[in-house]
């Protein structure tokens, strides 16, 4: 495995900046049954204008799928030819909407999202097929799969990140735990200045959590289907946020004990961070939309997000915000970072220089 991407690219910065847009969804779609494929393609599920066009009673039934010879087409192996890579490139793109467009979709809306995938796929392949049920459920099926895996490459980013260390006595443990109580209290972790609350949505781990999740290598989500984190929405990061604060839950007892996936748990972590991801990108256009278009290496870790934020957090962050511009503010500081950079985590969370943020949780923990 390649080690995780913690120093942005030039081209990550262009994939991960220059937004301040809300995620869209997608468009009601005609009730259609489960077995049929929309003829026209959908456009990018980002797209305003994306849906599928009104049923034509007069269309022809499209051609079932090439399967191998005595399967039912339950798994992937069992298509064969053109319809085996298409049915693998619907799964990936559906994968990458779970990401950017609707993480945690309901039954009818899962299934909008596998037809309008498969319809973009037709176009591309310049190939229709029938869309059966067998196939679409594997598109659905990613949701959990994703979850985990987006927790998964940030785990080992939060004990370097934190300071957090293997807890070999009680006096460790101790420690560990008030770093946790200090992180997760009206969701600090996401504060450069932890212990004094200042610089909010600032903390490097998120930026760095972004590549770990989504940019990988060249052919991970975030690079091969650029599009659609161009430019990141804040799903994507309210996502980010919901797994951060799932991993730091799993070292709550001071040692650290792998969660259990629950997504009725994380859809409510999402949905309060997205709240607030809105409520924040509105506090101060201006400063965050600048934020958002610093497109060199250093302003790269001041993606703009947000957390469990009351009313008087988003009024001190406001206040915080006042001398900023999101064009200048903290380069020479973020300029003299990069002078001496820390080194990347391990990939088991053990050695490894803190992402930002550590040396204060130490100071305060």
């Amino acid at each position: 495995m390649p080690p995780l991407l913690t120093t942005p690219t030039n081209e990550l910065v262009d994939y991960l900046l220059n937004s301040d847009k809300d995620e869209t969804d997608l468009e009601a779609q005609p009730q259609s049954n489960a077995n049929t494929v929309v003829t026209q393609s959908g456009k990018h599920p980002h797209s305003a204008n994306s849906h599928a066009p009104s049923p034509d009673p007069k269309r022809q039934r499209l051609p079932p799928p090439t399967l191998v010879k005595n399967t039912k087409g339950k798994n992937l192996q069992d298509y064969e030819g053109k319809c085996h890579a298409m049915l693998h490139e619907a799964i990936q793109r559906y994968e990458a909407c779970l990401y950017t467009v609707e993480p945690f979709p309901d039954g009818t809306k899962s299934h909008e999202m596998a037809e309008q995938v498969w319809a973009e796929i037709c176009e591309d392949y310049e190939d229709s097929y029938e869309l059966t049920m067998p196939m679409a459920t594997m598109m659905q099926k990613r949701g959990t799969q994703a979850h985990g895996q987006l927790k998964d490459r940030i785990r080992p980013l939060i004990m370097p990140a934190f300071g957090l260390t293997s807890p070999d006595k009680k006096s460790t443990i101790a420690k560990n735990k008030d770093k946790y109580v200090l992180l997760t209290m009206d969701a600090a972790f996401h504060y450069k200045d932890i212990s004094m609350l200042s610089r909010a949505y600032e903390h490097k781990l998120i930026f760095s959590s972004i590549c770990a999740a989504w940019f990988k290598n060249t052919k991970d989500f975030g690079v091969k289907y650029s599009d659609y984190f161009d430019p990141i929405p804040n799903v994507s990061l309210a996502l980010i946020l919901m797994a951060i604060e799932f991993c730091l839950e799993e070292w709550s007892t001071g040692s650290y004990i792998q969660g259990t996936l629950n997504e009725s748990e994380d859809k409510g972590r999402y949905v309060n961070f997205l709240k607030n991801v809105k409520d924040w990108t509105s506090a101060n256009t201006k400063v965050t939309t600048n934020i958002h278009k610093k497109k060199n290496t250093g302003a790269a870790n001041r993606v703009v997000t947000a957390d469990h934020m009351n009313e008087d957090a988003i009024m001190h962050a406001k206040k915080d915000m006042e001398n900023q511009t999101g064009e200048t503010d903290s380069e020479e500081e973020e300029e003299e970072d990069g002078d001496d950079r820390e080194e990347e985590p391990t990939a088991n969370g053990g050695s490894g220089a803190a992402i930002g943020g550590s040396q204060t949780v130490s100071e305060s923990g």
